[in-house]
């Protein structure tokens, strides 16, 4: 069992992990890289309006 909140993965491969609470995860890595979770699934315990729009924009 995963105990992290937000997790990314691509073909069923975990590539990234984060136990930050609310947009955090996304945004960190959206403002790296807009392109980083395009195309990715995502897990996440806590999924609000915001964030699905940040998954709209960053085309995940």
């Amino acid at each position: 069992m995963n105990l992290n909140k937000f997790i990314a993965k691509i073909n069923k491969v975990v590539f990234y992990t984060s136990n930050d609470i609310g947009d955090k995860p996304i945004l960190s890595k959206i403002n790296e890289d807009m392109s980083f979770y395009k195309n990715t699934d995502i897990e996440d315990t806590v999924l609000g309006k915001a964030a699905a729009y940040l998954y709209v924009l960053a085309k995940i």
